[in-house]
């Protein structure tokens, strides 16, 4: 709510100001428990206070953006009514967060956390407004979606340019009496991100794969793992879309498995993906006692590549050597693999704050950037104030000369160092 503050502030001042900032207010909600719905759903289909005859429309037309994100140890925001038996008749049909969503008519950007979301007792295609745009899903496992039910939301929902891919059912494993689903004149070309960020990664991928012909999504540009990619796997997947993607993000390195991406994805990925401009990495916080490890890398360079994303979730927060080692290693693998880099990007907006809060760790870093012509950046596109950071140290930096930056990579090896005894 914080970020809020000075859009409260506003409308507070007049009541020209309040019918002006009322819309700002209201445009992007952020919920962390079901109370706070109950409060939103109170008010949602009244005008606002002071309202000109511009403005004399309900407040949840105003809402372009909802995200409910429970925090940690918070009781469940719960889309599906919990006990059994015959419905009350007293009682709403939807729980308060998807009574939410049928009263947000212009909502655009929906981004759904949930520990559990019943697709059984509740298919969320019929509370989004048809003109949503951009919807995330992050479920916990056990929630499996049919065919059926993925293409209802697609045709229902034809502007969505941003979808997480549900857990699809296998209709083999289920053993269902459904004929095979018939894809003639199914396309989706509007949708041109795709994000699979669960748990069960590799199956989502492999149903996705057999079962979804390329076709229907023509104009895929962007894919995001959440997981280390798998060549047995990820290769079938990039046969199909490879062509098309410009945009790759996947975890490259992960500490709680000990594991790393394998030199065969990457030179699958530099063989179908020609078109590829941006590619994200993730790594995963890295174990004590385990600080040699190095990313993998294959002796080809991603020539068209000018973005690298990058993202560290950290288990625990406030360890500077593992960030030292997230940089180091960031550092490396753009110089060796990514020759035409004019962009690092960080999408997290912890990584960021945490990156903009420690000189000592940052300083190093954008000065090697710096030597290179290398700009570093938040998703907004707001970059690091270099000045800020180096100039203190600009005596020490031309004492160093211009090659600080192939000073910080010193021989090694092709570059897979460590990596070639993962599994």
């Amino acid at each position: 709510m914080s970020s809020q503050t000075p859009k409260l502030v506003l409308v507070q001042v007049c009541r020209q100001w309040n019918v002006l900032a009322t819309p700002f207010l209201w445009e992007h909600i952020s919920i962390t428990k079901e109370s706070q719905i109950e409060s939103i759903i109170d008010v949602a289909l009244r005008p606002p206070t002071i309202h000109s005859s511009d403005t004399n429309r309900p407040l949840g037309t105003l809402i372009k953006r909802l995200d409910f994100q429970p925090i940690n140890d918070s009781p469940e925001i719960n889309w599906t009514w919990q006990e059994d038996g015959q419905s009350n008749q007293d009682r709403p049909l939807y729980p308060p967060a998807p009574r939410l969503c049928t009263m947000v008519p212009n909502l655009k950007i929906l981004n759904v956390g949930a520990r559990w979301l019943d697709s059984y007792k509740f298919n969320i295609s019929d509370v989004i407004p048809a003109g949503i745009e951009h919807l995330l899903l992050t479920v916990g496992a056990g929630d499996i979606w049919s065919i059926h039910q993925f293409v209802e939301l697609l045709d229902s929902h034809p502007s969505l340019s941003f979808l997480s891919l549900p857990e699809l059912e296998d209709p083999i494993e289920m053993d269902t009496k459904v004929p095979p689903f018939n894809w003639r004149n199914k396309s989706w070309p509007n949708l041109r991100e795709l994000i699979i960020d669960h748990m069960c990664g590799e199956e989502q991928i492999e149903r996705f794969t057999h079962y979804i012909p390329y076709s229907v999504f023509p104009n895929l540009e962007r894919l995001s793992l959440n997981v280390i990619p798998m060549e047995e796997w990820f290769r079938p997947l990039l046969s199909l879309h490879g062509a098309s993607i410009k945009a790759l993000h996947f975890t490259i390195y992960d500490a709680e498995t000990d594991s790393a991406i394998e030199k065969e994805v990457l030179e699958s990925i530099y063989q179908l993906c020609p078109q590829l401009e941006e590619i994200g990495l993730v790594a995963r916080e890295l174990p004590l006692g385990n600080e040699g490890v190095k990313w993998t890398k294959i002796d080809k360079a991603f020539t068209e590549v000018t973005v690298l994303a990058l993202r560290f979730q950290e288990y625990e927060e406030g360890y500077g050597e593992y960030w030292e080692w997230f940089l180091d290693n960031a550092f490396r693998w753009a110089r060796s693999m990514l020759p035409k880099l004019r962009t690092i990007r960080f999408y997290d907006k912890a990584n960021w704050e945490y990156l903009e809060a420690t000189e000592d760790l940052l300083r190093p870093f954008l000065r090697k950037c710096q030597c290179i012509g290398i700009t570093v950046e938040n998703n907004l596109g707001v970059q690091l104030k270099v000045s800020d950071y180096i100039q203190e140290e600009e005596g020490e930096t031309e004492e160093n000369g211009d090659g600080s930056a192939d000073e910080f990579l010193e021989d090694e090896d092709d570059g897979s160092a460590s990596n070639d005894d993962h599994d």
